[in-house]
């Protein structure tokens, strides 16, 4: 059995110092089993953007009590702190054969001081026909998200190896007491809960490579994007990518690759901040690589 412990202490000019410390457990029932437990503390410390920012970002439709259209100022807060998380993780891995291996980890992390966007409505001002109401950053969200993972490498043939993976992911987040009518960043239903892949790696000569991976995620049903009363939503979608890569030397490589080549265009995310819908469509493009 081992232990391992370690931390990390670091100073910036808007939280002041910040301890990260973690420490691991791995224990060795037989040669080809592993068992592993872990626990760390992580923070995103404050940005100049989350300390003083001022920025005209989102607009909303008239009002009903000023029946005025709405921009939401998003205003930096000198007292904004560092978000926070303690992670912890369990794990499981076995290889029965030099070419097969399985691991399974399951993981349960604790947020607090998450940023939100408190809207001051008792500061809103009208200016050139416009309510602008200040929406000031707040350390007012709080949660935990579980889940776990599962993954299985296969290699198949001395030239060819898979790699399937599956996620399951659950979020539960709220507001701190004392901070009605919240912006929320993070969401409940803002991530896919279910996430499956496969990646197939053949090597058709030495210099010579074949990718192609398959994935697919579950829909995302609660996008927050300007406002508490603004959500969108992210359909489940599938999509298969390629590359081939050829490398004529060791320190060069040429690959073509694809994205999405079998399904239609589909949204995968929507920004916070930017609530305009992008969609990914089908695409190849070349790379070249010199490693030197």
């Amino acid at each position: 059995m081992e232990l391992t412990l370690g931390g990390r202490l670091e100073h910036n000019d808007f939280s002041g110092w910040e301890f990260q410390p973690n420490g691991r457990l791995l224990w060795k029932p037989h040669p080809q089993h592993r068992l592993w437990a872990s626990v760390s503390r992580a923070v995103r410390s404050p940005s100049r953007g989350d300390d003083g920012v001022t920025l005209d970002l989102v607009g909303l439709p008239p009002q009903p009590l000023f029946n005025l259209p709405a921009t939401v100022v998003f205003q930096g807060n000198s007292n904004f702190v560092s978000e926070k998380v303690t992670a912890y993780e369990v794990g499981y891995r076995t290889w029965p054969t030099e070419r097969f291996s399985f691991d399974v980890t399951a993981f349960y992390n604790d947020y607090d001081d998450l940023r939100a966007i408190a809207p001051q409505y008792d500061k809103a001002i009208v200016e050139n026909g416009h309510l602008r109401v200040p929406g000031l950053f707040v350390n007012a969200s709080q949660g935990e998200t579980h889940g776990f993972e599962v993954a299985a490498n296969w290699q198949l043939l001395d030239r060819w190896r898979l790699q399937l993976a599956y996620s399951y992911l659950q979020v539960n987040l709220n507001n701190k007491p004392g901070f009605p009518n919240l912006f929320t960043v993070v969401r409940d239903g803002s991530h896919p809960r279910h996430q499956v892949s496969l990646l197939s790696s053949f090597d058709i000569r030495p210099d010579l490579e074949f990718d192609l991976w398959l994935r697919h995620a579950s829909d995302i049903p609660d996008l927050a994007v300007g406002s508490p009363t603004l959500t969108a939503a992210v359909a489940d979608y599938f999509s298969v990518n390629a590359r081939l890569g050829w490398r004529p030397r060791p320190d060069l490589e040429l690959s073509l690759a694809g994205a999405n080549l079998l399904g239609p265009s589909h949204g995968e995310f929507i920004q916070e901040t930017y609530p305009v819908p992008e969609r990914l469509e089908r695409s190849v493009y070349g790379q070249i690589k010199w490693s030197f």
